[in-house]
């Protein structure tokens, strides 16, 4: 494996923990964002499911 490869995948996974530590601390001070990132696809998927179940097929 070349050296810039290994770099590259270092610092990818570097910027990638960072940015998972800094979302959990939002998580944190602010738990209405956890709730609303799990409430609005499943209302999306209750809105559009019920207007494609009505939908024609073929």
């Amino acid at each position: 494996m070349p050296v810039f490869a290994s770099t590259a995948i270092a610092e990818l996974s570097q910027e990638t923990l960072a940015l998972s530590k800094r979302l959990f601390l939002q998580l944190q001070r602010r738990p209405s964002t956890l709730v609303a990132g799990i409430l609005q696809p499943l209302i999306w998927l209750v809105l559009f499911g019920a207007l494609f179940a009505k939908a024609p097929m073929g």
